[in-house]
């Protein structure tokens, strides 16, 4: 079973995949714009999944009833990382793609 944070975890890399391919789009669409878009994309999405599961590990660490604060910063971070993850990807995107010439 899924929980909801493991799913807005989850969602931040699909945030950061879709940033990718909105700047992919922006700057003048193209297979190659959209292949080096989606690569970005995967390896930015990925980087935030595993930060935000590290962030939120290192919040609750290894307590067994965890306080109420940690909890709560534990729900928050996954969503912070869904503005960051899609903010970081359009950004990282449009300096890559920005690299190939039309």
């Amino acid at each position: 079973m899924v929980s909801l944070w493991d799913m807005v975890t989850f969602f931040s890399a699909g945030t950061a995949l879709g940033g990718t391919l909105h700047a992919a789009r922006r700057a003048g669409g193209g297979a190659d714009r959209y292949a080096i878009a989606i690569i970005a994309g995967v390896v930015v999405g990925a980087g935030c999944v595993i930060s935000i599961r590290a962030l939120c590990r290192l919040i609750v660490g290894d307590a067994q009833t965890p306080s109420q604060a940690r909890l709560r910063m534990a729900i928050l971070v996954p969503f912070v990382g869904l503005v960051v993850a899609n903010c970081l990807g359009f950004w990282v995107a449009t300096l890559v793609v920005g690299l190939i010439r039309a």
